[in-house]
């Protein structure tokens, strides 16, 4: 768990932001608007964050029950 979610809630979270990222990068592609293209890619880059974050909590919890054993 992080905090009070489950590794799935956050991989939900993330995959669910991943999408809405996909959607608006469609609309604004040819905008040119540089500010929001920023934005959005610092958008995506949190979603892969929480992904990393996910697996290296899973990879200690499973590091900490090989200890205890």
């Amino acid at each position: 768990m992080i905090n009070n979610l489950t590794y799935e809630q956050v991989l939900e979270i993330s995959k669910s932001i991943k999408e809405q990222v996909d959607i608006v990068s469609d609309l604004i592609k040819d905008l040119g608007v540089q500010e929001l293209y920023d934005f959005v890619s610092t958008v995506e880059g949190y979603t892969k964050y929480l992904e990393t974050t996910v697996k290296l909590n899973q990879d200690a919890d499973q590091a900490i029950k090989d200890i205890t054993k």
